[in-house]
């Protein structure tokens, strides 16, 4: 690759903001690349500065694992509340006696949902993929 500016000359380096190939004489050291000299410092200092704040943000993602207890936490919560709406009923007829095993089975699933919830997520490396959303 050949600057840009000066066919003649090889390049050593490229703009982080336009991509072109630069030589010694056009090359601009900025923070985390380089740039064309007097034309595209600016634009490559932002565009460096959006990168990291990028990177910043994706090491942020514990925040994607307390989603995910929230939403099964939820859940849980509002399965154990039915489950015990269920079963409370059932007992206080004293006569009909069927909504009991649909109040116990709903409770157990609910602790089981609630469990779930504070399970941690399941380590990963790069490429697996899971079925379930919330581990994507």
């Amino acid at each position: 690759m050949n600057c840009f500016y000066h066919a003649e000359t090889s390049a050593v380096a490229q703009c982080k903001s336009c991509g072109r190939g630069l030589c010694m004489q056009c090359t601009s050291q900025i923070v985390n690349g380089t740039a064309c000299k007097g034309r595209c410092e600016a634009r490559a200092r932002s565009i460096i500065i959006l990168i990291d704040s990028e990177i910043e943000s994706f090491r942020a993602l514990p925040i994607e694992d307390n989603r995910r207890r929230l939403f099964f936490g939820l859940v849980a919560v509002s399965i154990i509340l039915y489950g015990g709406m269920q079963y409370y009923s059932a007992t206080e007829a004293q006569s009909d006696y069927d909504g009991i095993y649909p109040g116990f089975w709903a409770l157990y699933i609910g602790f089981s949902t609630l469990l779930l919830a504070f399970m941690p997520a399941p380590k990963r490396s790069r490429g697996d993929v899971y079925w379930f959303t919330f581990w994507n």
